[in-house]
C-alpha cells in the first residue's frame, strides 16, 4: 500500500525548548494542502583527481522549511497566528457592560447611566451587541479613550441616540506584533501505512499570508523555517487533541465588512503578506539551526473595489496615510458569531490603477499597501478575537 494525501494527519505542539518536543497531546492542524519537507544542503569535494570524477559530496547543513495552507475558521489557527506576529500571549477578553441599563450613542461616544464594569483603554476594540433601538449600532469599535461612564471611539457610529435593549459591550481578547519567539514541532502521520511519521522541530513561523475574494472563502498560509526534519516509526505525542469544527468562513456571508481610514469600505478583494525575516544560527560541530534570529517585520498586501471616486486614488497620488480594518464572524450576524478583527493601523498606498481593462468590464481602483508602525498604537498590525455570546 502506498500513502495518500487523504489520510495525513498534521499536528504541533508548542516547544519550551527550541528544537526539543515537549512530552504532551498534539493538536490536529486543519489544512487543505502542505509542503514540509527536509532540506539538505551539501557542496561537492574540490579534490583535483586525473579521471575527472567527484570524489566525494559531503553534507554541510540540514534545515526545514514549508507552508501549512488553511480555509480559515474561528480558533484554529490562534496559537500559529500568536507566533506568526511573534507576539505575547492573546489578553483576556472583559465585559465592559452586560446589564439593563441606559446607554446613549452618540457620533464617536458610547456613555452609560452606570459605570462600566470593566474600563476599556485606548487601542483596545469592543463590540457592542443587544441594541434594538439603535441597531446599526451593534458593531465593532476601536477605543480611542475611556472614562467611568463614557468610551470615546474612532468610528462614526451610525444609529444614535438612547437605547432602552439590554446592550452587552465586550472588550475582545488580542494581540499585536511583538519580539517573542515561539517554535513548534510538527509531526506528519501517514494513516493509510502503519508505523509511518516525518517530525519537524525548531519551526518557526517566518510568512502569514491572508486573501479575501468577492465569491470566495477566506484562505491563507503559513509559511515555517525549521531546525531539522525526522523520520520515525511511533508518534512524538501522548496523544491527539482533535481540531475544532467551528465553521469555515467566507466572503460572502461572515465577512462582516472592511474599513479605510475607520470608514466602511465596499472593497472586492483584500489581501495581506507578513514576513519575519527569520535568520537561522548555526555552529561548528553542531547539525541544524540552533536558534533562529529576529528579523525586520514587513507587511504589505492589497485593496481593491469598484471605481466610484478618487478617494483611494488620491490617497495613493498624495501618499497619504491611511488604514484597514477587515472584520470576520462566522454567522450571519456579530451577535451570534465567532469574531475576529484584523487591524493594521497605519499604510501608505505603494501603487494604484484604475484603468479600462476591456470591453463589458468594471473599473477596478486595484492598490498596493505597506503598513508602518502607528506611533499611537506602537503597533504595525492587531487580530483581536470575540467567542460568540453564549
Amino acid at each position: 500500500m502506498s500513502a495518500t494525501a487523504n489520510r495525513v494527519l498534521l499536528s504541533f505542539i508548542e516547544e519550551s525548548t527550541y528544537g526539543t518536543t515537549p512530552s504532551g497531546s498534539l493538536q490536529e492542524i486543519r489544512m487543505t494542502g502542505e509542503s514540509l519537507k527536509g532540506d539538505t544542503q551539501t557542496t561537492n569535494s574540490a579534490e583535483i583527481r586525473d579521471d575527472r570524477m567527484i570524489s566525494d559530496v559531503l553534507r554541510t547543513m540540514v534545515s526545514a522549511s514549508g507552508d501549512i495552507q488553511f480555509e480559515l475558521s474561528y480558533g484554529s489557527f490562534d496559537s500559529f497566528l500568536e507566533a506568526a506576529l511573534r507576539s505575547a500571549d492573546w489578553t483576556t477578553e472583559a465585559t465592559v457592560i452586560s446589564a439593563t441599563t441606559t446607554i446613549t450613542f452618540a457620533s464617536n461616544t458610547i456613555t452609560t447611566s452606570a459605570t462600566w464594569t470593566n474600563t476599556p483603554a485606548a487601542g483596545d476594540w469592543v463590540r457592542v451587541t443587544g441594541a434594538t433601538d439603535e441597531p446599526l449600532a451593534n458593531s465593532f469599535y476601536k477605543v480611542t479613550g475611556a472614562t467611568s461612564t463614557v468610551i470615546t471611539v474612532e468610528q462614526t457610529i451610525q444609529d444614535t441616540g438612547v437605547e432602552s435593549g439590554s446592550v452587552t459591550i465586550t472588550n475582545g481578547s488580542q494581540i499585536v506584533n511583538g519580539v517573542e519567539d515561539r517554535s513548534f514541532s510538527i509531526e506528519r502521520k501517514y494513516g493509510d501505512i502503519a508505523s509511518t511519521f516525518e517530525t519537524f522541530v525548531g519551526m518557526e513561523i517566518e510568512t502569514f499570508t491572508l486573501s479575501i475574494t468577492a465569491e470566495g472563502l477566506v484562505t491563507g498560509s503559513f509559511g515555517f523555517m525549521g531546525k531539522q526534519a525526522a523520520s520515525a516509526s511511533a508518534t512524538i505525542g501522548t496523544g491527539y487533541t482533535d481540531a475544532n469544527t467551528n465553521p469555515i468562513v467566507n466572503s460572502t456571508d461572515n465577512v462582516q465588512g472592511v474599513q479605510e481610514a475607520y470608514a466602511s469600505l465596499a472593497a472586492t478583494a483584500f489581501s495581506l503578506s507578513l514576513a519575519n525575516n527569520l535568520r537561522g544560527r548555526t555552529q561548528i560541530g553542531a547539525l541544524g539551526y540552533q536558534s533562529v534570529g529576529d528579523g525586520q517585520l514587513e507587511l504589505t498586501g492589497t485593496l481593491q473595489k469598484y471605481l466610484a471616486d478618487n478617494v483611494l486614488a488620491n490617497k495613493h497620488l498624495n501618499f497619504t496615510e491611511s488604514s484597514i480594518c477587515v472584520f470576520i464572524t462566522d454567522e450571519s450576524s456579530i451577535v451570534a458569531g465567532n469574531s475576529y478583527v484584523i487591524e493594521i493601523p497605519l499604510i501608505n498606498y505603494t501603487s494604484g490603477q484604475r484603468v479600462a481593462g476591456s470591453n463589458n468590464t468594471d473599473v477596478i481602483t486595484d492598490h498596493a499597501w505597506s503598513a508602518k508602525r502607528d506611533g499611537t498604537d506602537d503597533a504595525m498590525i492587531r487580530v483581536v478575537r470575540f467567542p460568540a455570546l453564549s
